[in-house]
């Protein structure tokens, strides 16, 4: 099959000069949909209609007047043979006359006079992708977008296009995104082109932003748009729209299995199930032995509560290649759904004891022992995982979190140092890790960890706050003082990172910088009442003791069991004359913690 797919020029000669004209031809892969069409606006805007060398250009084209043109283009150039202009007349009508390998003669030697038009490099590699001269085309579109990347959507659809023939999804989608910038809602062209990749990259709700509200603003729409909708929104958690979409695609494909199945899907996941039933039979008597219909059944059956029913079907499916350990997690998770883990955990602890169960097996039964309260057992039987599979990253985490939320911290911290050495990139693993190790009080070994985070995502503001949050517990001042100005340089309004450096700069006898950040913090949050004592704090140790009182005040209402606040109320209280009061909250505050940090300094004002 040919990569290019040509379109009736009838239709489009109207929009060759329009704000999103379209071109007669697009590069697809052989199985996407007919009428994908790249938006082409401005593409030909170095025609200029008003050239008093070619009166009557768009009429003329919409007339289909090609050899006049075509004429006339040779005319002017046997008078100037360095006219831009009717080099790329010359090329549109070659165009539109299918003839890419002339148009694209004609838009190079264009392009040879002046190599600074960037519109006119996408028109000679629009050509070339038509004459399926791929190579060439992907360098004239490039030094289209080298020229101009901001407006040359074009070159950006174009190369969106090709990048998805070859196979190269992440920069297909890249380009694809880039030349849907600036298009109207109405327009859908390379949308659906991007809604399909996003779909096998699961980008689900992505698919849904860029599809949905230009199939609302439509006129037309492929057919192909709908299934793609359908599939993204089934897997949001959104099956009535779902359904709905199914049926819009079934209306043009009214024999499509695919589309026949996901609206079964889409049925059973909004709980429809006789008529997710009655779709899914009717699907399974005309493709008897397809994988995906029987296990769907089986689903739909298994929903009801009707197992003995799904069995035969589950059967089949294993009969056909379907795993017999897949077969029995299904089954399983009928039986925990159903209320009845323990005849779940016996179908898992079979796979295990006769060497059958994947990794998953002995995740989803460790999960349903620690539900039952069996924590130890949970324990072990990941224990017994890691044996099976020593070289599992996933094992060695999962187990590494279990130990860690059963407050094993220093066994946690070992398990996920193994994970992290099978693979050390994984940001999930590293963060375990430095929680754990913080829990574990290895304040130094979390801080080597928020670094390495912070590494693999320098510009995130949770990863800085995270890696300045530890070098303070680290009691490593100055550098969390410059990793939390690092931090506010990206994120001025965090209002975690502008506290803690507030807490900081007290420390260092800074207050009136402290106060600064303290009131940002406040600004950035509302009423937090954590912030409101920072700034209450650090007003009082500033000298002002009325905006102290006002802002402790505030936040002992907002959080009222937080000994902290209550201190530094009674502190400030005490410090303004109101003796009585003061001491009532230093001693209601010492009651609460006795263990705090400031309970000495609280003492000493009681003496």
């Amino acid at each position: 099959m040919s990569l290019s797919r040509r379109f009736y020029l009838s239709a489009l000669l109207p929009f060759l000069l329009a704000p999103y004209g379209i071109v007669q031809g697009i590069p697809i892969s052989p199985e996407s949909m007919a009428d994908s069409k790249t938006d082409n606006g401005a593409v030909y805007s170095q025609v200029r209609l008003e050239s008093e060398q070619f009166p009557g250009l768009k009429k003329m084209l919409r007339e289909g007047r090609f050899e006049e043109l075509k004429a006339r283009a040779r005319k002017v150039l046997g008078q100037n043979p360095n006219s831009v202009l009717a080099y790329e007349v010359l090329g549109t009508v070659h165009l539109y006359q299918e003839e890419p390998g002339k148009a694209a003669e004609a838009f190079r030697k264009g392009v040879d006079l002046n190599e600074n038009l960037p519109e006119l490099w996408a028109k000679l590699g629009i050509a070339l992708m038509e004459a399926e001269q791929l190579e060439d085309a992907e360098s004239a579109l490039n030094r289209a977008v080298e020229l101009d990347n901001n407006n040359n959507r074009i070159a950006h659809q174009r190369l969106g296009l090709l990048n998805e023939y070859r196979g190269n999804n992440d920069q297909a989608i890249f380009h694809l995104r880039r030349g849907l910038e600036g298009t109207p809602e109405s327009y859908l062209g390379v949308a659906v082109n991007l809604g399909r990749l996003l779909n096998e990259r699961n980008a689900y709700q992505e698919t849904i932003r860029v599809l949905q509200p230009r199939i609302e603003a439509a006129d037309t729409v492929p057919a192909e748009a709908w299934l793609i909708l359908a599939t993204a929104q089934l897997q949001s958690n959104a099956p009535e729209r779902a359904e709905k979409s199914y049926r819009r695609w079934l209306q043009d494909n009214p024999n499509s299995r695919e589309g026949l199945l996901g609206l079964a899907m889409a049925q059973r996941e909004a709980g429809k199930l006789d008529t997710a039933l009655e779709t899914a039979t009717g699907v399974l008597k005309e493709h008897p032995d397809w994988l995906a219909a029987l296990n769907e059944m089986a689903e739909v059956h298994l929903d009801r509560g009707e197992l003995e029913r799904a069995l035969p079907y589950l059967r089949q499916s294993a009969e056909l290649g379907t795993s017999k350990v897949t077969i029995q997690k299904r089954i399983a998770t009928y039986h925990r759904d159903g209320g009845d883990p323990g005849k779940a955990i016996k179908i898992l602890q079979q796979l295990t004891e006769n060497n059958t169960a994947d990794q998953s097996v002995y995740t989803f039964l460790s999960e349903l022992q620690v539900a039952q309260g069996d924590v130890e057992k949970g324990i072990s039987t990941l224990e017994e995982a890691s044996e099976r599979f020593p070289e599992s990253p996933y094992i060695h985490f999962r187990l590494g979190n279990l130990l860690a939320a059963s407050g094993q911290y220093r066994q946690a911290v070992a398990w996920l140092k193994s994970a992290d050495n099978l693979n050390a990139r994984d940001p999930r693993i590293l963060r375990s890790l430095l929680a754990s190790q913080a829990r574990a009080g290895q304040a130094d070994d979390a801080v080597e960890t928020a670094k390495r985070l912070l590494a693999l995502n320098p510009d995130d503001p949770h990863f800085n706050f995270l890696y300045a949050s530890r070098l303070e517990v680290a009691e490593s001042t100055e550098e969390a003082i410059a990793a939390y100005e690092q931090l506010l340089d990206i994120a001025p309004q965090h209002a975690a990172g502008l506290n803690n450096l507030a807490t900081l700069r007290m420390q260092l006898g800074d207050y009136e910088a402290a106060v600064g950040l303290a009131r940002r913090a406040v600004e950035a949050s509302g009423e937090n009442a954590r912030y409101l004592d920072t700034l209450g704090w650090a007003l009082h140790l500033s000298g002002d003791a009325r905006a102290a009182l006002m802002n402790l005040g505030k936040a002992a209402e907002l959080e009222p069991g937080n000994a902290t606040i209550r201190y530094h109320l009674g502190a400030a209280l005490i410090a303004s004359g109101e003796q009585g009061l003061g001491r009532e909250e230093v001693k209601r505050a010492i009651a609460m913690d006795n263990k705090g940090q400031w309970v000495e300094d609280a003492k000493q004002l009681l003496n």
